[in-house]
């Protein structure tokens, strides 16, 4: 009712949860028969058989790093299941993550909230796919071409994200590498980018080393970061008795969050731990980071055991302690920054397979050149046809996500579902509408015949409103665009709705306040108050002043009324409390409208 607030919905709306779970549903049938199709295919175009081929062999490090990113990816893609990502991934994890970062960053962030905001389940099924997309591919693609490509498009999209997400939160006060900066994305990012290099370039000894030391050097530059005096990471209880310590601060809160009890109390008592012995904890991530990176610089095989040791130690706990295992806390869409990184530390500072054992585990695979360096051995006679099946599918599992979500940022769009929602599901009836004499602001004489041979959008609105009825009548505004050329044959038509307010001094005040003296389609229409009081009770508009107040308490409904004057669909138009609620009953209402244009 107008003047009596407005109206939201909350992140485990059940209709919003049980469409994201039909859509992905639906489209988990499309994967399957994807896969299906793509099995028949390796297996008819594989038992044709092929000449033996020269292969390169895969390193051991890149077949590790190729594999653990592409299981995470698909780890990350079933993390984008959970009910109340659709409602509340835009407020929770994009613009919440971005609260301390600069106004520049926040207004990127912003933006792209609020794409998702209008389509939050196409989005959110989106992204499942392509990640669950990336993973697969990466997995099934081992070699050549396809593999390089793979990788690359694993970069592109961590590039994506970790933009979309403001940076990693690294412009944000008070980053760390072990509270998640610079954003565990940035890391699936260099894994691809070492993966979309040619499988050649990993057997030359200089490219490991190159990864390495790039690897080292941030590790250093995030444990000096650890170490500034100036960021609070030594510090630990104030003088009044309050924590000040930045990674006892996340330990408290990741530990209020609902959990097992076992990983509650542990990084709780690790918060504690960091209060109270800020020097000692602190101290321990610099060194051990510090240490990892300085070692990293080294080619001793020794000393790399040595930085893979502690450098995973140091990660294991800041996941485990700090992080809290990267899935409690809210909305988790990936395990945080801690697991990317072992990923990467693990395979930089492993050993290459030697021939013989790469030789051994050696399938069918594109062809590489013989002139190139590295081990080769003949390859499984696999067509390659049929070694560029698995791509193809991972390919088309990947398009489910990215042609939708291209779709929806590249129009303004809102999903009807939402308006939908909150207002119940319009009603289709069938009867006749009542036939009335009224004016509108400037005298004009209208009756029913009048909107004859248009749509006619009928509503009931208080001129001295200063709530939902403004808002009611700019959702009309915005239908009428959103008609295009087809608004020429609708009319919106709203009726006073104040049994003390009716003159057209008023309706002409309220027109101008809402810029609709200019829209050619928008008729407020106001008469005698036994002409009004017919109209109100035909259409139960519930009309009545409200108590101490000029403004009246009225039902929100909208009624779509077809060019014969026949009532068709009745609908709720109570707004919500946002912009996109709005947009959403406009794109909701230009829907009804359509299947009646003459």
């Amino acid at each position: 009712m107008p003047g009596m607030g407005g109206g939201g919905l909350s992140t485990g709306n059940p209709v919003i949860v049980d469409a994201f779970h039909r859509l992905v549903f639906h489209q988990f049938l499309v994967v399957l028969a994807l896969c299906l199709a793509g099995s028949l295919a390796w297996l008819l175009l594989s038992s044709s058989g092929g000449p033996r081929r020269l292969v390169a062999l895969e390193t051991r490090p890149r077949m590790f790093l190729r594999n653990f990113f592409g299981v995470l990816w698909i780890i990350d893609g079933l993390l984008q299941y959970q009910p109340q990502m659709p409602l509340g991934f835009a407020s929770g994890v994009l613009r919440g993550g971005a609260e301390s970062s600069p106004p520049w960053v926040r207004n990127l962030v912003d933006a792209a909230a609020s794409i998702w905001d209008r389509q939050p389940i196409v989005l959110a099924t989106a992204v499942i796919w392509i990640q669950v997309g990336l993973g697969l591919w990466l997995l099934l693609a081992r070699r050549g071409r396809a593999s390089q490509l793979a990788g690359a498009a694993s970069a592109l999209w961590s590039l994506v994200v970790w933009v979309v997400s403001g940076f990693g939160a690294v412009f944000a006060s008070g980053a760390s590498l072990i509270i998640g900066q610079p954003g565990a994305s940035i890391l699936y990012g260099a894994a691809g980018v070492l993966l979309a290099v040619p499988l050649s370039w990993w057997h030359r000894e200089k490219l490991e080393v190159l990864a390495r030391r790039v690897l080292g050097a941030f590790l250093l530059a995030m444990s000096l970061l650890q170490a500034f005096p100036g960021r609070g990471m030594w510090s630990g209880i104030s003088a009044d008795g309050r924590v000040t310590n930045p990674i006892a601060h996340m330990a408290q809160a990741m530990a209020s969050v609902k959990q097992p009890a076992l990983t509650a109390w542990a990084v709780r008592s690790f918060g504690d731990l960091t209060a109270h012995a800020p020097i000692f904890v602190n101290g321990f991530f610099v060194l051990a980071f510090g240490l990892t990176g300085a070692l990293l610089f080294s080619t001793s095989p020794t000393r790399l055991r040595s930085a893979r040791l502690v450098g995973v130690v140091a990660s294991v706990v800041a996941w485990i302690f700090v992080e809290n295992l990267g899935l409690f806390g809210g909305l988790s869409t990936d395990p945080n920054t801690m697991v990317p990184l072992v990923g990467l530390l693990l395979s930089l500072t492993m050993p290459a397979a030697t021939a013989a054992e790469a030789r051994n585990s050696v399938v069918g695979v594109e062809v590489e050149s013989p002139d190139e360096p590295g081990p080769k051995v003949a390859g499984g006679g696999f067509p390659r046809l049929a070694l560029l099946v698995p791509s193809v599918v991972a390919v088309a599992i990947i398009a489910l996500g990215v042609i939708p979500m291209t779709t929806a940022w590249t129009t303004s769009t809102t999903d009807p579902l939402l308006a939908e929602t909150l207002n119940e599901p319009p009603q289709s009836v069938n009867f006749a509408s009542l036939p009335f004499t009224l004016h509108d602001d400037h005298g004009r004489p209208f009756t029913q015949r009048s909107f004859r041979g248009h749509v006619m959008v009928l509503t009931f609105l208080d001129p001295v409103c200063i709530n939902e009825c403004p808002e009611i009548a700019s959702e009309f505004a915005v239908t009428s665009e959103l008609l295009g050329n087809d608004a020429a044959a609708v009319d919106f038509v709203a009726v006073a709705a104040n049994p003390t307010y009716t003159s057209s001094a008023v309706l002409r005040a309220f027109n101008r306040q809402q810029h609709l003296d200019s829209v050619a389609n928008w008729h407020f229409l106001a008469g005698p108050l036994t002409e009004l009081e017919r109209m109100w009770a035909y259409y139960a508009a519930s009309t009545s002043n409200a108590p101490g107040g000029s403004m009246a308490i009225h039902s929100d409904l909208t009624y779509v009324i077809s060019p014969t004057g026949r009532v068709r669909t009745i609908v709720n138009a109570t707004p919500g409390d946002t912009g996109v609620l709005h947009d959403s009953f406009s794109e909701l209402l230009a829907r009804l409208i359509r299947p009646h244009l003459p």
